[in-house]
């Protein structure tokens, strides 16, 4: 629920033309995560790449699922993939939050005790990148993720956009196995997960504006005063 951009970008300014007007192409398709998942052994060099490109996206907040992995023409894999990239993501913010609650029962609230591979189909993406190091979030916290991240897409355009998540995220009660530390553990679970979306999307729509900036420019110096 990741990439980055591997197509080399002309100069801003300069002389120069652009020979190959094709459409840049997704880093990964929906063929080779499949090809992988039943071949994994044939396909080491191609998991190896993907891992790569993962990872990179994560550590540097620079990722969209649109250029990572090209949807069908008819949709019919989007939201399967969405999913996977969630519960990936999901896995990512259970081990920071592992790193200050030690509890045993917040624990068990939040990963699911697999060491190398989960039959739930959300976890396809973690089962292809994981040797035993990643984390399963347990379902039910991957459910309250996907929540956030609903409400996210819903409200991300607007000014007060936490606000109005906070808000409908409470009008539900929200369940937390442990007691003594439930507050602290939804908090920063929401918190986090917002801070890391918030980042990616003004990433994308810095991009997008800057983009029509420079087809502005352009257009102006055709342009008679």
């Amino acid at each position: 629920m990741l990439s980055v951009y591997s197509v080399l970008k002309p100069p801003k300014s300069g002389n120069y033309t652009i020979e190959n007007n094709k459409p840049s192409q997704n880093l990964i398709s929906l063929d080779s995560i499949k090809t992988i998942y039943y071949n994994p052994e044939k396909n080491k060099p191609l998991l190896h790449s993907i891992r790569e490109k993962l990872d990179f996206a994560i550590q540097h907040d620079d990722w969209s699922l649109d250029d990572i992995i090209k949807p069908s023409d008819h949709n019919y894999f989007v939201a399967p993939v969405i999913d996977c990239v969630i519960y990936y993501v999901t896995g990512y913010l259970c081990k920071q939050i592992l790193r200050y609650f030690k509890c045993v029962t917040c624990q068990s609230a939040i990963k699911q005790n697999i060491n190398l591979c989960s039959y739930e189909p959300v976890a396809r993406l973690v089962n292809l990148k994981s040797k035993g190091g990643l984390i399963h979030p347990n379902i039910n916290f991957f459910n309250f993720i996907c929540k956030i991240e609903q409400l996210f897409s819903k409200y991300s355009e607007m000014a007060d956009v936490l606000e109005l998540i906070l808000t409908e995220l409470l009008e539900d009660t929200l369940y937390f196995p442990c007691f003594q530390h439930s507050e602290e553990i939804i908090a920063f679970t929401i918190k986090y997960y917002i801070n890391m979306r918030m980042r990616q999307f003004s990433q994308s729509y810095n991009s997008e504006a800057q983009k029509e900036n420079m087809n502005k420019k352009k257009i102006a110096k055709f342009t008679l005063t």
